[in-house]
């Protein structure tokens, strides 16, 4: 069994031209795009086969005190995870653990009933099949889950990149020779003493309005 995941990376760009500004979708939809912008995206999907496998060992147990059967439960798990660590490339740790009381008709407590689980974690399947059968005695499996690795799915999205970025600068060559597109100017960002003088500037060319023989350039006294 291996469930794969289908990671999507999506890369836009942004472009200048006029085209999509006279699109009908554009128009229909409601929305009305910047004058002489074009969006252009690459989109790559990936199948990753998973690589990481945790069973789920349950154990239960029932009697007439709650707090025999709890430490007997304990017992069990602990004994199962001291095993399981033993085993390399094997990561176990504690799972669900409950007591819980068994009543007859008449809302009286017959028998207690107790719940103790363990999870066991590997990427080499082999070795946590193997261990599952060895601790069959002690616990039992209940469940199997197959995941992927974070760094799996690290590697597969950096692929998955990659493989978009050529994508993306085809569109880019091709759009530029469609609509003759010539990149879209960028302005420095103005530096404060820049903007002082703009301001100072405008600020006299008010006061000029009331007096006509002021020179704009220069600061009133």
């Amino acid at each position: 069994m291996k469930p794969a995941l289908a990671a999507t990376v999506l890369g836009t760009a942004v472009m200048a031209t006029s085209a999509l500004a006279q699109t009908p979708s554009a128009a229909a939809g409601g929305w009305t795009p910047p004058s002489g912008v074009l969006s252009l995206d690459a989109q790559a999907v990936a199948e990753v086969p998973t690589d990481t496998v945790t069973l789920t060992l349950g154990a239960e147990q029932e009697g007439a005190d709650p707090g025999a059967i709890s430490a007997s439960l304990s017992r069990k798990a602990e004994d199962v995870i001291a095993q399981a660590k033993r085993t390399a490339g094997v990561q176990a740790e504690t799972g669900g653990f409950n007591i819980y009381p068994n009543t007859d008709r008449n809302g009286k407590i017959n028998v207690w009933r107790g719940r103790a689980e363990v999870r066991i974690t590997s990427k080499d399947f082999a070795a946590a099949s193997k261990l599952a059968g060895q601790l069959a005695n002690q616990m039992q499996v209940q469940n199997v889950n197959f995941t992927l690795s974070r760094e799996a799915r690290t590697a597969a999205e950096t692929k998955l990149v990659d493989l978009t970025c050529p994508r993306q600068q085809g569109q880019r060559a091709s759009s530029k020779a469609q609509f003759k597109f010539a990149p879209e100017r960028q302005e420095p960002p103005l530096l404060l003493d820049t903007a002082l003088r703009i301001l100072q500037a405008v600020g006299n060319s008010r006061r000029c309005a009331a007096a006509p023989r002021c020179n704009p350039g220069a600061t009133p006294r």
